[in-house]
């Protein structure tokens, strides 16, 4: 199951939007009744294997349920399904696009990110003595510093270094049921993010929360940057689970991951 698929939900008294968490679903309660244009957001990364979009009529308080098949574009997968809820919307799908491990080379820095709330947390659990991490937060520091504290936490972009020999640093996701979604405050200017989902997506639907807000993104690919601007060309259009980014914020404003 794939989180971060976004579903427009609109009839001619109400509109929302919604995105699937991490468990390819999301549930919206208390729909005003009516008819319902069911929308699917998906770029030219993915093919739709069923119609979209759908309609469903709101009438009782019965849970209502549309299904919405995709399958990635030169992907080899055998199959991949998704499916919305209207009290709500969802997406499933059966194939992995991100091995849940981050790759580190010897003495080379990366920019990296954790897409969701580990357990355990804390540095020396997750990554080797000899490895550095450092984040931005209105100054460089290392993950020891405050407010991080030494947490390894989602939606925050990090500086990586293995000092030692290049290493896979397999992630071990929190599985508390009742862990709330993170969080992140980000401030007016510069801020180094996490791209918040096990799934790539587009730039513009990862930061949906958040748009309108910021003037750009920059990612490191390659041994390189590369932009992205919300309404001029770019150099790249998907962020990937792992990575981390920069964005420069014209306002303040929460960005929000999963779980």
């Amino acid at each position: 199951m794939l989180p971060g698929f976004v579903f427009d939900l609109n009839s001619t008294r109400y509109s929302t939007w919604v995105a699937t968490g991490s468990y390819g679903y999301v549930i919206i309660n208390c729909l005003p009744y009516g008819e319902y244009t069911v929308t699917e957001r998906h770029d030219d990364m993915w093919n739709s294997t069923t119609a979209n979009p759908q309609t469903v009529v709101i009438n009782d308080s019965l849970l209502k349920e549309l299904g919405f098949g995709n399958i990635p574009d030169c992907v080899m997968v055998t199959t991949t399904t998704s499916t919305t809820t209207t009290t709500a919307g969802s997406s499933t799908t059966t194939t992995t696009l991100f091995d849940n491990k981050i790759h580190l080379t010897r003495n080379e820095w990366q920019l990296i990110s954790v897409p969701k709330p580990l357990d355990p947390d804390n540095f020396s659990s997750v990554f080797e003595p000899d490895d550095v991490l450092l984040y931005y937060d209105n100054a460089w520091k290392l993950i020891s510093d405050a407010p991080l504290n030494d947490a390894v936490l989602p939606l925050w972009g990090f500086w990586a270094l293995s000092a030692g020999n290049s290493e896979d640093v397999t992630l071990s996701y929190s599985t508390n049921p009742l862990l709330s979604p993170p969080e992140r405050s980000l401030a007016a200017g510069w801020n180094l993010i996490g791209h918040g989902y096990t799934a790539q997506m587009t730039v513009h639907d990862a930061l949906y929360s958040i748009d309108g807000k910021y003037a750009f993104v920059i990612a490191y690919e390659g041994g390189g940057w590369k932009i992205y601007t919300p309404s001029g060309p770019s150099d790249f259009t998907i962020m990937k689970p792992g990575q981390g980014y920069w964005i420069f914020m014209t306002e303040p404003a929460i960005l929000p991951g999963t779980v």
